[in-house]
């Protein structure tokens, strides 16, 4: 009976996306402030870290009744969330509607917070209302390709799922051409997965044709774009998500990222300001689902920028172009195995460090920095010791501490930092 209940609210959870999104844009404007201000008086008086700010800025809940009102509001930074974990958990949510999440650490910090059921069913079916935007139809096969540490380079799904889950990570070029010949045994219908992982199997596929290929969670290069529409013969359809939320995708005209404008608000700032339509800037996201820990204005930690432009396909949601300030690199060894920056992020996730970056000083030297945290040890040094050595047994591996890792001028902290010329 349970299973059959959250089954249907998945499915009403979808269904009511894939209506939405034929609202008028104006029409998809009022239902956010509609979101906003519910949100919004939920946060002063359940959620002890805004009343507390509220009260600071002299602000009732009547005063944040629009998008242009959110600028009333500071920016909620991840080092002000660490600061304030518990004051930022609404009071009165029951604990089992919680469940605790990270982040990857795309920018070498990674941060830790609470999300809860209803957040993450709304999330769920946005991601799937963007499968359907690529040709996705229910039941067909996809090949989930990703670049993380693993036990196995094929992870087992469950059949019903008709998913295979492959990485990528630390792989030379024979067992690359491995893990092809078993998509090709399995006849997916579309790939998805890290552009630079998708990328890797691309250069050695020759005759593995696919519907489609959504490109997720890192920077989609033009150049791997166009390598794998010309080796797998479909589009790429380009998603702009994180483990907080999923943000925005391509639909089948490729006009820019169609922003799930019924489950967020985006900004784009520089200095603290708003940027004019078309202009860089830092993203802030108003998740409009999570309840549970809510985040308001919340800094993700990339550039981008708003679109001023329709799209042809008539949806009424708002348009961003490609994130800019997400730079994903690739590690190279002497052996002729590759490992993504994402892959990185998931060895140092649940370990005590401040930030964290990998610089490949050549191809056989690479230098690791962590700023450590209180409780980071000797274990947790030789653990990351080990996992680069198992990787990459043909390089020098340094750890280095440091006090801090300076941004680079765009204001990022890469996690991988590449001085070679590949």
């Amino acid at each position: 009976m349970v299973s059959s209940i959250s089954f249907l609210k998945d499915y009403m959870a979808v269904r009511s996306l894939m209506k939405s999104q034929w609202l008028h844009p104006k029409e998809i404007q009022f239902l956010q402030e509609k979101k906003l201000r519910a949100l919004v008086s939920h946060c002063y008086d359940q959620v002890p870290y805004y009343h507390e700010l509220f009260k600071e800025r002299n602000l009732k809940p009547n005063d944040i009744r629009s998008i242009e009102d959110l600028q009333k509001l500071p920016i909620l930074t991840r080092e002000i969330i660490r600061q304030n974990f518990q004051q930022l958990i609404t009071s009165s949510f029951p604990t089992k509607m919680l469940q605790p999440c990270s982040t990857g650490g795309s920018t070498g910090e990674p941060l830790k917070f609470m999300d809860d059921v209803a957040s993450l069913r709304r999330i769920n079916a946005a991601v799937i209302r963007s499968f359907h935007w690529a040709g996705y139809k229910r039941f067909d096969k996809i090949v989930n390709v990703w670049g993380l540490p693993s036990q196995q380079n094929i992870i087992p799904t469950k059949l019903w799922q008709r998913q295979m889950t492959i990485s990528t990570f630390g792989l030379g070029e024979q067992q690359i051409k491995e893990i092809l010949e078993r998509i090709k045994a399995f006849r997916p219908k579309g790939l998805r997965g890290y552009p630079s992982a998708l990328y890797l199997l691309a250069q050695l596929s020759d005759d593995i044709k696919v519907d489609f290929i959504i490109s997720t969670s890192e920077m989609l290069f033009p150049h791997y774009r166009k390598t794998l529409e010309d080796k797998f013969g479909c589009p790429v359809y380009d998603n702009y998500s994180s483990r907080e939320l999923m943000i925005a995708s391509e639909c089948e005209y490729h006009s820019g990222l169609h922003i799930a404008a019924e489950n967020c608000i985006l900004e784009f700032v520089k200095k603290g300001e708003q940027v004019a339509t078309g202009e860089l800037g830092s993203i802030l996201v108003t998740d409009l689902t999570k309840y549970g820990m809510p985040f308001l204005r919340y800094e993700i930690g990339d550039l981008g920028r708003a679109s001023f432009e329709l799209c042809s396909c008539n949806r009424g949601l708002p348009l961003m172009k490609a994130i800019e300030g997400r730079i994903t690199d690739i590690i190279y060894t002497p052996g002729g195995k590759f490992i993504s920056s994402p892959a990185v992020t998931l060895i140092f996730k649940d370990l005590d460090v401040k930030q964290y970056q990998v610089v490949q000083k050549s191809y056989e030297k690479l230098i690791i920095k962590i700023v450590k945290g209180e409780t980071y040890s000797n274990k947790d040094k030789k653990f990351v010791f080990n996992y680069f050595q198992k990787y990459a047994p043909d390089m020098e591996i340094e750890i280095e501490f440091v006090e801090e890792i300076p941004p680079t001028r765009s204001g990022k902290r890469h996690v991988v930092v590449s001085e070679i010329a590949c």
